[in-house]
């Protein structure tokens, strides 16, 4: 989800690929291994890269996992067991709050909507898919669920074309890795475990900034060089808007997202002096 906050804090979320099916399957291994790559460059660069970051991205995996079994005593493996239980009555909530959403905002522009699924297109899902829904999003310009897209219309105008269309891909990004479910399940299961409010909190933010940081990469990777240039338009806006770094609780700071976007676009050996012009 994304969110800027009145004193104009602005909060991002997002996946990491891997070679193979589109179609995201939950199951128990790495969630950096199950998701797919929609990125159709398969030179050598993109291919070092992409191996870089999965490594780094299943090191930082790893260790959120064991940050939440100590201070919450949920394993990887439950948190799956459980998305996978209550996946229907998840379904079931989702179409509740986009109806509910579609009947109290108003419509979105059709040029909003055109924005949005090309977007999908470039990340070969089919628009008609997805649910595309205002919403209101006190600060927020767009979040997503398992298979919703919600747009704040007003929060646009903070922001350039491309990097509009670089944080709806974050966003995309987030709706196949169900991201949503999987928060709510390991949520669900914290809160039912006798431990320290404290270290609960500390190991669930640390596992959303796992997801944020695994979905600006996601989006760069299976983007490519299109999207670049809208992850520096929306980070540097971003700093603008927080005068500086947001505090790094539920998303890293925006100097370490600007520094992991500068080293997966300088491996790809795109030209990073154009790109942050």
């Amino acid at each position: 989800m994304l969110r800027i906050f009145k004193n104009k804090f602005f909060y991002f979320s997002l996946i990491i690929p891997t070679f193979g099916s589109l179609f995201y399957v939950v199951n128990y291994t790495s969630l950096v291994d199950t998701i797919y790559s929609t990125n159709r460059d398969s030179h050598k660069s993109y291919s070092t890269t992409y191996k870089y970051f999965q490594k780094k991205m299943n090191e930082h995996e790893q260790l959120t996992w064991d940050l939440l079994q100590t201070n919450t005593g949920v394993t990887k493996g439950k948190c799956f067991q459980k998305q996978k239980e209550n996946y229907q009555t998840y379904k079931k909530s989702q179409k509740e709050n986009w109806q509910y959403k579609r009947s109290r905002y108003p419509k979105l522009k059709q040029k909003t909507i055109t924005i949005v699924e090309n977007v999908l297109r470039d990340f070969d899902i089919n628009p008609a898919d997805i649910q595309i829904v205002p919403y209101k999003g006190k600060g927020s310009p767009a979040a997503a669920d398992d298979s919703t897209i919600f747009i704040d219309e007003d929060e646009f105008a903070y922001f350039s074309p491309k990097a509009c269309k670089f944080f709806i891909a974050h966003e995309i990004s987030h709706l196949q890795a169900q991201d949503d479910s999987l928060y709510k399940s390991l949520y669900s299961l914290s809160q039912a475990k006798r431990t320290s409010q404290r270290k609960k909190k500390k190991a669930l933010e640390a596992f959303r900034r796992f997801q944020e940081t695994r979905a600006d990469i996601c989006a760069l990777l299976n983007g490519g060089k299109k999207y670049a240039q809208g992850a520096f338009d929306f980070l540097y806006k971003l700093q603008e808007l927080d005068g500086g770094d947001n505090p790094g609780i539920t998303h890293p700071k925006t100097s370490i997202r600007l520094k992991n976007a500068h080293k997966l676009c300088t491996m790809m050996k795109w030209n990073v002096s154009t790109l942050q012009a």
